[in-house]
């Protein structure tokens, strides 16, 4: 029987066939904008003449002529001297390397932004130094302040290389040590601070001997660029919980997907995997812990698309460039009811403008071995307390003490059969990527190949996974056009035997108990009366599944005017599904000698087909103000978007189909 499920009147092939012509064209629109974009590369000039100037003018001089931003701190500011500066039509990387030429301060930049930092410094002090410590010179003291003077508590002193040798300043800022050599170096470390390190005999002092030691405050943390609900903010104005991880969160970890590399990279993050089987992906994922009566997984939302939950395992890990966790009502407040357990950000990897191309190749090989963290009692053990129980509940013993005197004498030849339906497995990633960008432009490309086969033994079972991903930016005058595609295909095939674990770790150890005979046949017992878990396992069916998941993303950004931007914004996700079952009927037997089966495993004979074809539309119309009015911030948000789904599935169950052949015969019966 076939089961229609429609919820919209669209048909979803027809929208299929038009969703993969955009895409289409749209790849060759974007492609052929690219290559005439990117023969600007470095081409942005630049005119400035100007005298005893602050460097926070020239930089808002520069973005009126190029556009690009410029991040940096008021601090930096004023540690800055003015700048002296004539040019004419030079190009912007020239301009810069001339004003930081004899600043303490260095530039780098990242797509449109020009992004300031200090220059390192040789000295940890800006003390001069007036003494030199001598061998003879112990015990060392020293005091620890930060840039005004004031003394830091609980600052982290110890000796490089030697890990045994350390104390904390106290309340007053001061340390002791002893026994120390004067070409040791001293390593200091505080939560909020920059670390600092120095050879001791190269430290300034004051005129009795004492260390001087001056921290500075660390900006990196508040300045990191935290992606939120439509948008991004820096650490130190964001509202809300908002944990968010980097690439380096996923590089070098041996896993599939997505979900898996998050384990334990946060405390508030609970995931639990629910199966062994890489097939099973269908893995608890709560943020904070329950917090309702039905569904508990949080909101999915890539590259600012809301997805499906499913689809965050259908991503390449190498692919990602970050997630965000949004953990509580304020950060999740902007996408409504469906954020009440949490949002899931997830950035993918793009291209850097003014960055020549790098290919970056990745190979990552392993053996996934299982572990059984249970064992089971002795075989005559086990019948000892069988027999216990029986007695207990008023009924005959099952064993003789001469059955338990034969059991324990052959303990040695005992096999549990649990590890027998086991094996190691051989896991195997490559990952290929090309990356770069001109002046207006970026790109990236990769591609990706995943194989991980199961840990049963049995047929090929397993998954394999194919990655492919393009996202390619670039601007026209006012405009940026951002355009990302991804397809991914998921070959997989698992078992029939659903209850493969319970029942092999159910079955006593005992000697003359055995799944399979020498002579091949397989064994059923007064344990297992109508089930072998290896016998499903080698010859008992499959199921099969064949994804194909498509990834449209188009990002169209205007600057009406300064602060403020007009995005439009259109994503899709197709699914196309198709999952292929088979039970295959497997005799079982009473004994090696036995010449007819006692029963069958799958005697049912079931075949099942499925297919489904699904999309989800996303449009999106947002204005995005964001500014700087000297020391004071304003942003704002406003926006509309729009989603639709439709999907349409059919499935075909079969009974009692052809043994050999899964095909229908004379008494085949189509399951309702």
């Amino acid at each position: 029987m076939y089961q229609n499920y429609i919820r919209k009147k669209e048909i979803a092939y027809l929208l299929f066939r038009k969703l993969w012509l955009i895409m289409r064209l749209t790849t060759i629109i974007i492609l052929v904008t690219f290559m005439q974009v990117s023969a600007t590369t470095f081409a942005q000039k630049v005119t400035l003449e100007y005298s005893n100037m602050s460097l926070k003018k020239i930089f808002r001089e520069l973005k009126s002529q190029t556009g690009y931003n410029f991040l940096y701190t008021e601090r930096q500011m004023v540690n800055a001297k003015p700048v002296d500066i004539k040019v004419r039509d030079r190009q912007l990387s020239d301009v810069l390397d001339q004003i930081f030429k004899d600043q303490p301060l260095s530039y780098q930049l990242d797509n449109k932004t020009v992004v300031i930092y200090d220059k390192p410094k040789a000295s940890i002090t800006s003390v001069p130094m007036e003494f030199t410590i001598t061998p003879n010179q112990v015990p060392v003291k020293g005091r620890v302040t930060n840039e005004r003077g004031e003394p830091l508590a609980n600052v982290s002193v110890r000796v490089k290389g030697n890990e045994s040798i350390g104390t904390t300043t106290n309340s007053d800022g001061l340390f002791t040590l002893t026994n120390l050599s004067p070409k040791a170096t001293l390593v200091f470390s505080s939560v909020g601070y920059d670390a600092l390190s120095g050879e001791l005999s190269s430290l300034g002092t004051d005129g009795s001997g004492q260390l001087n030691v001056i921290m500075k405050n660390s900006n990196s943390q508040l300045e990191e660029v935290i992606v939120i609900g439509y948008g991004t903010t820096t650490r130190q104005r964001v509202v809300g919980a908002v944990d968010q991880y980097s690439a380096k969160t996923f590089e070098n970890r041996p896993v599939g997907n997505v979900t898996q590399a998050l384990q334990g990279a946060s405390p508030s993050l609970t995931i639990q995997q629910k199966s062994m089987d890489p097939n099973d992906n269908s893995m608890n994922i709560n943020i904070r812990g329950i917090s309702t009566i039905n569904s508990n997984a949080p909101l999915v939302v890539i590259d600012g698309i809301i997805t499906e939950g499913g689809t965050l395992n259908k991503i390449n890990p190498d692919d990602i460039e970050t997630v965000s966790v949004l953990k509580d009502a304020g950060s999740t407040a902007i996408y409504g009811s469906r954020s009440a357990n949490g949002v899931i950000l997830v950035t993918t990897k793009r291209g850097r403008q003014n960055q020549r191309p790098a290919v970056t190749v990745g190979t990552q090989w392993g053996v996934q071995e299982p572990k059984i963290l249970f064992s089971p009692v002795a075989g005559y053990e086990n019948a000892t307390l069988r027999n216990l129980a029986l007695t207990n509940s008023g009924m005959d013993p099952q064993f003789s003490p001469k059955a338990i005197a034969d059991l324990y004498a052959h303990q040695d030849i005992e096999r549990w059969n649990l590890p027998e339906i086991m094996k190691n497995s051989f896991q195997q990633k490559y990952n290929i990527s090309v990356a770069g960008g001109g002046d207006k432009s970026s790109y990236l490309f990769s591609g990706g190949f995943y194989n991980q086969p199961s840990n049963f033994v049995g047929q090929d079972f397993g998954i394999k996974r194919y990655n492919l991903r393009s996202n390619l930016s670039t601007e026209i005058g006012r405009f940026k056009l951002t355009s990302i595609l991804a397809y991914t295909r998921n070959n997989n095939m698992s078992n029939t035997a659903g209850s493969a674990i319970i029942n092999a770790s159910r079955l006593p150890p005992y000697y003359y108990y055995r799944m399979q005979a020498d002579n091949g046949k397989y064994l059923v017992n007064n344990a297992l009366t109508d089930q072998n878990p290896l016998a499903e396992l080698n010859e008992g069916g499959y199921i099969k599944n064949d994804n194909d998941y498509f990834n449209i993303n188009l990002n169209l950004e205007a600057k009406l005017f300064e602060g403020l931007k007009l995005r439009g914004i259109f994503g899709a996700d197709i699914y196309a599904d198709h999952r292929s079952i088979r039970r295959i009927q497997v005799p079982l037997y009473s004994s090696p000698d036995a010449t007819q089966p006692q029963v069958y495993v799958n005697s049912d004979r079931n075949t099942e087909d499925f297919n489904e074809k699904a999309s989800l539309l996303n449009f999106q119309l947002l204005l995005d103000y964001d500014r700087n009015f000297g020391s004071h911030h304003v942003s704002g948000l406003f926006g509309a978007s729009n989603e639709s789904y439709t999907r349409r599935q059919n499935e075909l169950k079969m009974k009692f189909t052809d043994p050999v052949l899964g095909t229908p015969t004379t008494g085949t019966v189509i399951d309702p």
